[in-house]
Formats: structure tokens, C-alpha cells, sequence
């Protein structure tokens, strides 16, 4: 078996402070999949024609995404998972199915691009301490030890 080249960003890196910024390039294209599928899914709900709810995609500052349902009756308002059923409960059981499909999916996308902007802070974290640079720590983290692995909780 071969050795990797050297500087062909292909290379073996383990994360450490010289880690190629492939592992970067990897988490930040895992989060960008994770917003289009996001898109994918709200353009589908907004195309449903006679549809009472739609889903809409939120942007907080923190760069956090998420979708949640909105209410074509109300303008601009969101509307909780639970009121939708309520809403719909004189229509046929093919849109409550659909409904109750489409929520999940949206809870797995909304689950899906936390945890990818959880690995991104992780990686900026780790690459941060393996500089010796604490600033990125939580504010309010109380540090147990030096800063190797393992002292942490």
C-alpha cells in the first residue's frame, strides 16, 4: 500500500494542527448539503396547491437554520406541529399522512444541520486548544487540568 503524496490535501491528517483543511472543507459541505436539503423541502410544501400550511426556513444570527410550519390564513405566522392536525382534521387521510411525513422529515433536517454546526464549533474548538488558544472555550467552561484530551467534562 502507498503512502499519500504530500501536499495534495489528500493526505491522512488526524486532525491535529496541521490538519489539511479537507476535514474543514468536509464538515462545511456536509452543513451545506444539510441547507439545501432544507430548501429542497420547504420549495416542496410551497408548491402542494391548495395546501393550509407550508414550511418556511428561519435564519437566526448565529447562522442557525431550521424549518417550521407557517399558516397560509395567517400572515407571517408560525404555527406548532401540535395545531396542525386540528387544523386539517376535515381533510382526507392522504394529506394528514402527507403532513405528519413531510414534519418528520423536516425534525430530521432541522436534527441534521444542529449536529453538522455542532462538528464545525467541535472542529474550531479542537484546532483552537491545539493552538493554545482558549478563546474559543464556552463562556463559563471551567477547565479541569491542562489542556489535553481527557480533562474535559
Amino acid at each position: 500500500m502507498s503512502e499519500p503524496k504530500a501536499f495534495t490535501g489528500r493526505g491522512g491528517g488526524d486532525g491535529g494542527v496541521d490538519a489539511p483543511p479537507t476535514e474543514e472543507r468536509r464538515l462545511l459541505a456536509a452543513l451545506d448539503r444539510a441547507h439545501r436539503a432544507q430548501r429542497q423541502l420547504v420549495e416542496q410544501t410551497k408548491r402542494v396547491v391548495g395546501r393550509r400550511f407550508y414550511l418556511a426556513l428561519h435564519k437566526r444570527d448565529s447562522g442557525a437554520r431550521f424549518v417550521r410550519w407557517r399558516d397560509t390564513g395567517r400572515e407571517g405566522s408560525n404555527v406548532p406541529w401540535y395545531e396542525v392536525p386540528e387544523f386539517i382534521k376535515r381533510e382526507p387521510a392522504s394529506l394528514h399522512d402527507w403532513y405528519r411525513r413531510i414534519n418528520e422529515h423536516a425534525l430530521r433536517l432541522n436534527d441534521e444541520e444542529q449536529l453538522r454546526r455542532t462538528e464545525l464549533t467541535l472542529f474550531a474548538r479542537r484546532q483552537a486548544r491545539l493552538r493554545g488558544d482558549d478563546s474559543l472555550e464556552r463562556p463559563g467552561a471551567r477547565r479541569r487540568g491542562g489542556g489535553d484530551a481527557g480533562n474535559r467534562r
